[in-house]
């Protein structure tokens, strides 16, 4: 059995405006209940943490020069990043895919849909 993919984004204040507007359900919605609605993870940074082995985990900025976080990743570079994540190994319980930079929740939401498409 293949291990569980988990896509989120090193937290949700990221999401703009016009992304989560559609998203919101009452004037009381937050960004993070409308951040929930597109993924079911999001990275809490803290320095008292470590990975276990069961788990293989990914946290992407980008290549952008002289900013790293101001990226926004292509398909192509998704598609490579979906071919890595097919290569590891079944054992694996989980595998954590966070986006950390500007375009976090587009290339988070469109990653989602990648991995769903069959190759």
């Amino acid at each position: 059995m293949a291990p569980r993919l988990i896509i989120g984004c090193c937290g949700w204040s990221y999401l703009r405006e016009q992304e989560c507007q559609p998203l919101l359900t009452g004037k009381n919605s937050s960004r993070l209940q409308a951040y929930a609605r597109l993924f079911d993870s999001v990275e809490v940074s803290s320095t008292f943490y470590r990975i276990p082995r069961i788990i293989a985990y990914f946290r992407l900025h980008g290549f952008g020069n002289p900013s790293m976080y101001n990226y926004d990743f292509s398909r192509t570079e998704l598609g490579e990043l979906r071919s890595i994540v097919s290569l590891l190994p079944e054992t694996l319980r989980a595998v954590y895919v966070y986006f950390n930079n500007v375009y976090c929740y587009t290339n988070g939401r469109d990653f989602a849909q990648l991995v769903k498409t069959p190759a």
